[in-house]
């Protein structure tokens, strides 16, 4: 009998924890998203935590955080790569990417939108580091650099990651760059890499 109560509560949670997680572009959901994560993390259960792990890799700082704390407050431990991966993004230890390779590519994409600018600077520059492994992230970062609002810190943090992935896309972006934006953006030493890119 408490095992199917359990169950019932179980399925209500995670029904309303998907409509609240399920909208992620209105900042008032974020309300009701933080204590959802920490009602998640009461019940220390497998179930309970799958979103949260999830969470530790969204695009909110503030919900990847929360999901971090929940986790950690349940005792949770992580128990594969993926995992492993998730925690290490969310405890912003971004050199530790390195280690798990292409896996980590896909995961930084979901955290490259963050509010934080640091943490935009951050996963950019970890993402150049994995050169052409990071092809994937070309586009994503080349719409970054473009973006008006973007600073001007960071979009040279975007050309120099760029700079790291030499494809074609990368290329066409940089020269792009170097005919559009300010000379406070994009220096000599960047054209001349663009150049021997674009010759190699």
């Amino acid at each position: 009998m408490t095992s199917n109560k359990t169950s019932k509560l179980l399925s209500k949670t995670q029904d309303a924890w998907d409509r609240v997680w399920g909208d992620k572009s209105q900042n008032s959901q974020l309300q009701l998203r933080v204590p959802a994560i920490y009602a998640l993390g009461r019940l220390k259960n497998q179930e309970a935590t799958l979103p949260l792990i999830d969470g530790l890799i969204d695009a909110n700082n503030d919900v990847g955080q929360a999901c971090l704390t929940s986790l950690k407050s349940s005792g949770w431990q992580p128990e594969t790569n993926k995992e492993q991966l998730y925690l290490t993004i969310a405890e912003n230890r971004w050199s530790d990417c390195q280690a798990f390779g292409e896996l980590a590519i896909s995961p930084l994409l979901s955290v490259l939108n963050d509010e934080t600018e640091a943490i935009q600077i951050s996963v950019i520059t970890t993402l150049g580091e994995f050169c052409l492994k990071a092809q994937d992230a070309v586009v994503p970062i080349l719409n970054k650099l473009f973006d008006k609002n973007t600073s001007i810190v960071l979009k040279k943090s975007c050309i120099e990651a760029i700079s790291l992935i030499p494809t074609k896309i990368a290329v066409i972006g940089l020269l792009k760059a170097s005919q559009t934006l300010s000379d406070l953006i994009i220096d000599d030493k960047i054209l001349a890499l663009i150049i021997l890119v674009h010759i190699y």
